[in-house]
């Protein structure tokens, strides 16, 4: 992500589930990269999220919970079909 943010204009907002507190690293990023903590947002609020930003790209990783895949499929509807693709790799949708 550090890298994406210094070498172009862009900003990036992660939604992101807790790192499990055993874990042995610390991730950490600049000013351009946006955390927000997934178990502070309900559904509303992550859709509200997510057409607040209005992204140009979306990548959802976390098929298992229903509001990320919500928020996928709004921003999908939202961006048309040029850049809205969804790819559903073995999902039964």
């Amino acid at each position: 992500m550090e890298h994406l943010v210094r070498d172009h204009d862009v900003e990036v907002h992660i939604v992101r589930w807790p790192v499990n507190r055993e874990a042995p690293f610390d991730l950490r990023f600049g000013d351009r990269v946006k955390v927000h903590e997934r178990d502070a947002l309900d559904d509303q609020a992550l859709m509200r999220l997510t057409h607040g930003v209005g992204p140009d790209i979306a990548f959802a990783s976390g098929w298992v919970d229903k509001g990320y895949l919500r928020g996928a499929m709004s921003h999908a509807a939202q961006a048309g079909p040029a850049h809205g693709d969804v790819q559903r790799h073995g999902l039964a949708w």
